[in-house]
């Protein structure tokens, strides 16, 4: 049964990547044959990283196709428009060092854990309109804000 779950895991991911471009999704968990988390990062020093792959990661509309999705990681790509995800059930998102600039799509979405490069003229309203957050940048979100609120 645990092969059968992590065998339709992988053909999910492998299905998605090839949509996107890319050789392989690098790290990805699943529950029960569902992928839950997709990280586009390679956090293992031993692996030689492609950067062309990563370089080729642009269009996120694939990623819909895994519904259990609840934590991704594109941070270090090219990925610029995240209205893909909109709607998704993300609850953690990681986009730092990616030329995103608009941040409408996340609107509505149950994100806890949010990374980014943050910038409070563009970021701000967005932000604080998601009451569901926890997490900004590795920090509390109320620590967050009050170091945003110090810096001005």
């Amino acid at each position: 049964e645990l092969f059968k779950q992590q065998n339709s895991a992988r053909q999910q991911v492998e299905s998605v990547s090839k949509k996107m471009g890319i050789a392989y999704i690098p790290s990805f968990g699943h529950e029960e044959g569902i992928v839950t988390w997709v990280n586009f990062a390679w956090a293992d020093p031993n692996v030689e990283i492609p950067h062309s792959q990563q370089s080729n990661i642009v269009d996120l509309s694939p990623l819909r196709e895994l519904v259990g999705l609840k934590s991704l990681s594109i941070a270090n790509t090219k990925v610029s428009d995240l209205s893909p995800l909109k709607g998704m059930n993300l609850k953690e998102l990681n986009f730092e060092s990616t030329p995103v600039s608009d941040l409408s799509p996340l609107k509505g979405m149950p994100l806890g854990a949010l990374r980014l490069d943050f910038q409070p003229e563009r970021d701000t309203e967005i932000l604080r309109s998601i009451k569901t957050l926890e997490e900004i940048n590795g920090k509390p979100v109320a620590t967050f804000w009050k170091e945003v609120e110090e810096q001005k």
